[in-house]
């Protein structure tokens, strides 16, 4: 293969990933981020990478809740193999794991330090999109009920809304 079409062979065109802060749903950010306004930024203007990316900032609410949530969808044309995927969850202190030979995931909730709690979930679909959650509130008793399950649902739809 020559040109694009064996570029792409590793990677889907940035046009194909799916708007991000659609996804973020009314549930999600009532438990994860309640009051916040979703901000969406794109970059989409290399034909080879791409990403979308949708952030909460809760400072902004009305709740008197610190942190932020976001969501991160990107593609490149070199794909992520494995080495790329186990360094990624390594940062976050998670073993990876594999539902399908497509779909490989990693998540951890971090306890507090400093008064900061953290929710982060990666996932590799197809060697050709990643997922990238990071979740963190401040405060005396910082995750919410529910936290780790609206991240890992968040993740789940993201996957699912993800090109095959």
């Amino acid at each position: 293969m020559s040109g694009l079409a064996g570029y792409w062979a590793a990677g889907s065109p940035p046009a194909q990933i799916p708007a991000s802060c659609p996804l973020i749903t009314d549930v999600v950010l009532r438990i994860l981020a309640p009051g916040a306004t979703l901000t969406p930024s794109d970059d989409l203007t290399d034909p080879h990478h791409g990403s979308r990316q949708c952030d909460a900032d809760l400072a902004s609410a009305a709740t008197g809740i610190r942190g932020h949530l976001t969501l991160r969808i990107q593609t490149t044309g070199y794909g992520y193999d494995a080495s790329w995927r186990t360094r990624q969850c390594s940062k976050i202190h998670a073993t990876m794991s594999t539902t399908k030979p497509d779909d490989h995931r990693c998540s951890r909730a971090l306890p507090s330090i400093k008064g900061v709690a953290r929710v982060a979930a990666l996932a590799w679909i197809n060697d050709t999109w990643e997922v990238k959650i990071d979740y963190s509130v401040a405060g005396p008793d910082p995750l919410p009920e529910y936290a780790e399950y609206a991240v890992q649902h968040l993740l789940s739809t993201t996957v699912g809304a993800l090109p095959r």
